[in-house]
């Protein structure tokens, strides 16, 4: 067994408002370096998730005086982008905007606001806000395409914000224009692999997801099938059992959508074999910080739930359960969840009809109309 460490233990408090300019590079770099140490610690544990509270309280204590004297706001940038893959994307937003000002005001000189822009974009996507987004990407890519003079080697990142862009638009039921953005990146991306397969390859596989997501839209099943496939296989080369949480992460997303390819399809054989291997890695990723990827777990129980449904009510029944109980953690700090565990309700409320269990369907009723649904 493991050896724990209590990482809930903090430094004993310093006064940083009578900090002076010199004390405070000191205390940034000081802290820093601890986050440093604890992303060393993660893989080392089966259950991580007071090393992550960790790490968002030392970023919280530097960022006060990187923000008051423009110091080291690179780190301000690492911790929104740590704020985004814990879901945290109002907080990931809010800073942001702060880089974003800071940049106007000349205060950044390793960082570019295109990156800015980027991630701006990534998190208001994230809180639905589409038009919103879509201004930002196209500022991104204005700016990123203006830049290629100096730097050609930039055209891989543009290749990025092209296939937000497009999946961006396919969200809001723009497909031919979401399939242009798409295939915009791909080419580009795929003559970087040529060169720099190791390198490229996880830009290019997002790319194809989100061309296979289009597709699915679409009901151009054999198409997505292919590209969600290409995804699949580019993302196990760099599977490294729990030592790869975001690489792991974008495999079970990629498991899931091409699970909701083969439900829609209605290709048994193709669902069960993905699903199985989705249900394994979503339970690992859950337990190394169920804060912020339970809801990764939730999503693949819900989907084996939508197909299991049809044969055998009391094992999807079991399979809703253990979502509606993650999502109901989720929803009391976050409401952009609300959606997803009324549809869970609503569908155990069916099921439970369906086994003649009417108490436990009223008991679902009640939990739905106190979540506003009457």
């Amino acid at each position: 067994m493991l050896e724990t460490k209590n990482f809930d233990q903090l430094d004993s408090p310093i006064n940083k408002t009578t900090m002076d300019k010199n004390s405070a590079i000191y205390f940034i770099d000081e802290k820093k370096h601890k986050i440093i140490e604890l992303y060393s610690e993660i893989n080392k544990y089966t259950i991580a998730v007071d090393i992550f509270k960790q790490i968002r309280n030392y970023y919280e204590e530097l960022i006060d005086l990187a923000i008051k004297y423009d110091l080291h706001l690179e780190y301000l940038y690492d911790y929104v982008i740590f704020l985004y893959q814990q879901n945290d994307y109002k907080r990931s937003l809010e800073l942001s905007k702060i880089l974003e000002e800071k940049f106007k005001n000349k205060s950044i000189t390793n960082l570019t606001l295109y990156e800015i822009y980027n991630h701006i974009a990534l998190t208001l996507f994230k809180l639905k806000k589409y038009k919103e987004a879509k201004k930002y990407y196209l500022k991104a890519i204005d700016l990123c395409q203006k830049d290629l003079n100096n730097n050609h080697n930039l055209r891989y990142i543009l290749a990025v914000y092209y296939t937000n862009l497009g999946n961006l638009y396919a969200h809001i039921y723009r497909y031919n224009t979401s399939r242009f953005y798409h295939l915009k990146s791909i080419a580009i991306l795929e003559e970087y692999v040529k060169k720099d397969s190791n390198k490229y390859n996880i830009f290019l596989a997002l790319s194809y997801y989100n061309l296979g997501f289009l597709y699915i839209k679409k009901h151009k099943f054999k198409l997505a099938e292919k590209y969600l496939e290409s995804v699949i296989k580019i993302r196990l080369k760099k599977y490294e059992g729990n030592n790869n949480l975001i690489n792991n992460l974008y495999l079970v997303k990629s498991y899931n959508l091409i699970c909701e390819l083969y439900l829609k399809w209605k290709n048994d054989y193709g669902f069960k074999k993905y699903i199985k291997l989705s249900l394994n890695v979503s339970e690992i990723i859950a337990k190394i910080n169920p804060e912020a990827y339970n809801y990764i777990f939730a999503d693949t129980n819900l989907l084996y739930a939508k197909y299991i449904k049809k044969f055998n009510y009391e094992y999807a029944i079991g399979k809703y359960v253990i979502a509606s109980e993650i999502y109901e953690n989720l929803v009391k700090d976050n409401k952009i969840y609300i959606n997803n565990l009324k549809n869970i309700y609503c569908n155990l409320i069916k099921l439970n009809k369906k086994i003649k269990d009417y108490d436990k369907s009223t008991i679902y009723k009640i939990k739905l109309h106190d979540l506003g649904v009457d």
